[in-house]
């Protein structure tokens, strides 16, 4: 019975539609599955940083419950300072590095002269 079903003349041509089919089905759905894929790596990623982030808060948990850091963050903070004790900032200034609070910024006027030729005429100037 087989044999005749498979040398039937309309055995091929009914493979044939129903390949096509499949394949037509397949085609359609496989950029969806490629968009999921994507999206299952993605989080599979975010998983993985939320992970290691859970992690190290806690290794810090111990740390925040100590004096000396409970200390540090009210006076980063909360600006507290002991009795008879100075307070001195540093900020990042953008033109020449690290400038400090207690002086003030430089003005053109009060730049030191940096190159050679300024230098040598103060020198005869003072003379």
């Amino acid at each position: 019975m087989l044999k005749t079903i498979f040398q039937s003349k309309w055995f091929t041509p009914v493979l044939l539609v129903l390949l096509v089919v499949i394949g037509v089905g397949v085609y359609k759905i496989l950029p969806t599955v490629i968009i999921a894929r994507k999206e299952i790596s993605t989080l599979n990623q975010k998983i993985a940083d939320a992970e290691n982030s859970i992690a190290q808060l806690e290794q810090n948990k111990d740390l925040a419950n100590t004096e000396s850091y409970l200390e540090r963050e009210a006076r980063a903070k909360l600006n507290y300072k002991k009795p008879d004790e100075k307070v001195v900032y540093i900020y990042q200034n953008q033109y020449n590095g690290v400038a400090s609070s207690s002086q003030p910024s430089p003005t053109p006027s009060t730049t030191p002269k940096t190159d050679i030729w300024d230098r040598i005429l103060d020198w005869f100037k003072k003379e």
